[in-house]
């Protein structure tokens, strides 16, 4: 849709890729390939980078790669997903809200739920492929729902509730201006298990939230910012004692782990180790999880 999104050959993700239609379709399924492309009904695999700079012997020598193919029945219908109640954008980075258009082209969505802070950085000027996103956005007419700190609402069994950002508080950082929500089930009481979901924050909406959310307790926590590890997050996450806790990063961040004391024995799903993490809590509030892609 972009002239960027037309010059980029590939994009990043790990583990599958898959290309349907009604009935049938394909996935192609890697250990630990980063680069992929989809054009034309055709799927590929970047299998090396081999850049000149800054290292003219990067990727030299011999590589075992692996990867499988999947032909396979049915497509997301088939599999009960006829539409998408909610699409949440954490914050006004690229990586961030890049592909949900793509998303929005392929299945159904009733709304997109965004910040006052992202749409404060809309309007100033300063960021024009934010601007220029959410003006193809409401060209694609779906309904967009602002929100902030105290703002809540319900998905089907499920009741969202805002805790970052506070409309109209300054945010040192865009990744500080990020949605930090809690989500649980509608018949749930105070004290029954919830999920944090903290986008990318960092020191500075970590010490206002250990503040204002002082005595909060959650069942499943997402580290924030991808699992950087900070002295104020490690703190947090002590703060919440989780019972399990999801960690969205790469090999440099698992492989260096520094967030093993503050996240004690808690069960943590790592998506550069373990791919695709589920987590279930059931009608008793009990947290399980249903399975990893080995």
């Amino acid at each position: 849709n972009t002239s960027w999104e037309e010059a980029r050959f590939e994009v990043p993700g790990r583990r599958w890729m898959d290309l349907s239609q009604p009935g049938l379709g394909l996935a192609v399924l890697d250990a630990g390939i980063v680069g992929r492309n989809a054009r034309e009904g055709v799927l590929g695999l970047s299998l090396l980078r081999a850049p000149h700079f800054p290292d003219p012997s990067c990727d030299r020598g011999e590589h075992r790669l692996r990867y499988a193919l999947l032909p396979h029945d049915g497509d997301r219908r088939a599999a009960g997903v006829d539409h998408l109640d909610t699409i949440v954008v954490t914050h006004a980075n690229t990586d961030h809200f890049d592909g949900i258009e793509a998303v929005i082209r392929t299945i159904p969505t009733r709304r997109v739920v965004l910040s006052s802070a992202f749409l404060e950085v809309a309007r100033d000027g300063r960021h024009r492929n934010v601007s220029e996103w959410l003006e193809r956005l409401h060209a694609m007419g779906v309904p967009i729902r602002e929100v902030a700190r105290g703002d809540a609402w319900r998905d089907g069994d499920l009741r969202w509730r805002i805790l970052h950002p506070v409309r109209d508080e300054p945010c040192r950082s865009i990744n500080d201006a990020s949605v930090v929500a809690l989500v649980g089930h509608v018949d749930d009481p105070p004290d029954r298990s919830r999920v944090l979901i903290s986008g990318d924050v960092q020191d500075e909406a970590i010490a206002r939230l250990r503040v204002r959310e002082a005595g909060t307790e959650v069942a499943v926590m997402e580290l924030p910012h991808h699992g950087s590890w900070r002295p104020v997050a490690a703190a947090w996450v002590r703060d919440l004692d989780p019972a399990m806790i999801v960690q969205s990063t790469g090999p440099d961040r698992w492989w260096n782990d520094r967030w093993r004391p503050a996240c004690g024995d808690a069960w943590r799903g790592v998506t550069c180790r373990d791919g695709r993490v589920s987590v279930t809590i059931d009608a008793d509030g009990r947290v399980g999880w249903i399975g990893r892609d080995e």
